[in-house]
């Protein structure tokens, strides 16, 4: 028998177009996804307008409309312009998908800058196209992200494009001035599509200004950013006037909290089940999500070449993950029920990339898996309800009697009254059905004693005890 050429297979293989792959098959697999997802316009006759008949979607297709047919006016459009101006050309072409070809740009867009970025962070393409893949379209409900239409998806596109920009910056290149320039016109161009990116964005900005040749470069990137927000400015003039948008009012009252950040960090990143007996954690999805510490762990301590797009991707991403679990309105209940791990578009292959930066640490010596051992542990942390007394800060109210409806409560206009004044749904706690009854979390305060709450009795009041365990996203699966 005659011997395998192993030189040939070997040259055949390293011939293999990774990226041109890797952008195939995700083009599959967003394909695949978009025409069996169950929320398609048309695909269920009892719910013939599919995603267009929720709020968030119906929004983006009445914008673009408008924009289509150049109707400026106030009420036709919610949220900021730039998600509804790029499906705008395509509402003739094609009125139920006019945002899929958008879509489908965004994800490969997202797919380049992830891998540009990946090199630079000494992270080759055969390895770091897998992952994003692996990342995006194999782990459970991801894809679905994608699919759907959402402003989060230019906005991934033009946070891995910027952190791509600002990399190659800060590596030096033959025309820095243009290199800055792209740094600004990226970063200015996300809070077009999504306003709450900008802090990331900012970030970014720092990164890509804090050179040696930083007044240089301040201004090249000042210049990028100025056709973006001068557009935005006339646009949002156009429409709007002077006054701030209705998005932006809604917007401001829901806001950011960082009351009791860590509990509401455990409960959507590791384990909801003790406080909203539903729903799953982002860990119990894409449980490699557990090695980030160790990888940002890396980036942080190890001085190395690669290590300073690591620690820029590091900082990104605590300080994206710090703003959106600190966002009033993002609670488990909603973050599959309602898809709101979009959020995290952006920040899931990142998070694969630092978690293999912490596999590929651990193969090289102990230091790795040290880090490694340390990442998995702290996933062990548990926040678990005990009781406490009627005049003790308490975290979750227990009122018991019949289950209620799910709509008919988690967004009904309900108030409770406390000590210190009215506690509001939505803005100020979150009012679940629970197998006893009725369950009230508390978001921008504890609840401070005496609470009533029309139609219930008195309830049961608990606080957050923490417990050390078998990680939460390895005993329970999420569904």
């Amino acid at each position: 028998m005659a011997r395998p050429d192993l030189t040939r297979l070997r040259r055949s293989l390293m011939a293999w177009n990774t990226p041109g792959a890797g952008a195939m098959l995700l083009i599959l697999l967003y394909t695949t996804a978009y025409f069996g997802d169950p929320g398609l316009p048309g695909a269920n006759p009892s719910e013939p307008l599919g995603w267009w008949g929720w709020f968030d979607q119906g929004q983006y297709l009445r914008s673009a409309r408008a924009f289509a047919r150049l109707d400026l006016s106030a009420d036709a459009h919610w949220y900021p312009p730039g998600y509804a101006l790029m499906g705008a050309p395509f509402v003739r072409w094609s009125p139920a998908h006019p945002f899929v070809l958008v879509n489908v740009a965004c994800l490969l867009a997202c797919f380049a800058g992830y891998l540009s970025f990946a090199r630079r962070a000494g992270v080759a393409s055969r390895v770091a196209a897998p992952l994003f893949v692996a990342c995006v379209g194999l782990t459970p409900g991801m894809m679905r992200q994608w699919t759907v239409p959402w402003n989060t998806s230019p906005a991934a596109a033009l946070t891995w494009l910027l952190l791509a920009a600002v990399a190659a910056h800060r590596e030096g290149t033959r025309r820095p001035g243009l290199s800055a320039f792209a740094v600004g016109a990226l970063a200015a161009a996300i809070p077009l599509c999504r306003p709450s990116d900008a802090v990331v964005a900012g970030l970014c900005v720092l990164a890509g200004g804090t050179t040696r040749t930083w007044r240089r470069d301040i201004g090249w990137i000042g210049l990028g950013a100025a056709g973006p927000l001068l557009s935005y400015a006339v646009l949002h003039g156009l429409i709007y006037g002077p006054a701030p948008s209705a998005y932006m009012i809604v917007s401001g009252e829901v806001g950011f909290s960082l009351h009791a950040w860590g509990w509401k960090a455990v409960t959507l990143l590791l384990d909801p089940a003790p406080w909203y007996a539903e729903g799953g954690g982002l860990l119990q999805r894409a449980p490699y999500l557990a090695l980030v510490p160790a990888g940002m762990a890396f980036a942080a301590f190890r001085p190395s070449r690669e290590a300073g797009p690591l620690r820029l991707l590091a900082a990104a991403v605590a300080v994206h993950v710090v703003l959106y679990v600190s966002y009033v309105d993002l609670v488990p209940s909603g973050m599959w029920r309602f898809l709101n791990v979009h959020y995290f578009k952006w920040a899931i292959p990142a998070g694969g990339l630092l978690a293999w930066v912490a596999l590929r640490e651990a193969w090289r010596g102990t230091p790795g898996r040290v880090a490694i051992l340390g990442s998995i542990l702290l996933t062990g942390v548990t926040l678990v309800p005990v009781p406490v007394a009627p005049d003790a800060p308490a975290r979750m109210l227990v009122f018991s009697g019949p289950r209620p409806r799910f709509e008919d409560v988690y967004f009904a206009p309900l108030d409770l009254q406390d000590r210190l004044g009215p506690m509001r749904n939505i803005a100020d706690m979150r009012v679940i059905p629970a197998p006893e009854g009725l369950r009230l979390l508390a978001i921008r305060r504890d609840f401070a004693g005496g609470e009533r709450l029309e139609g219930w009795p008195a309830p049961l009041r608990y606080a957050a005890a923490i417990r050390f365990g078998w990680p939460g996203w390895l005993r329970h699966r999420s569904h």
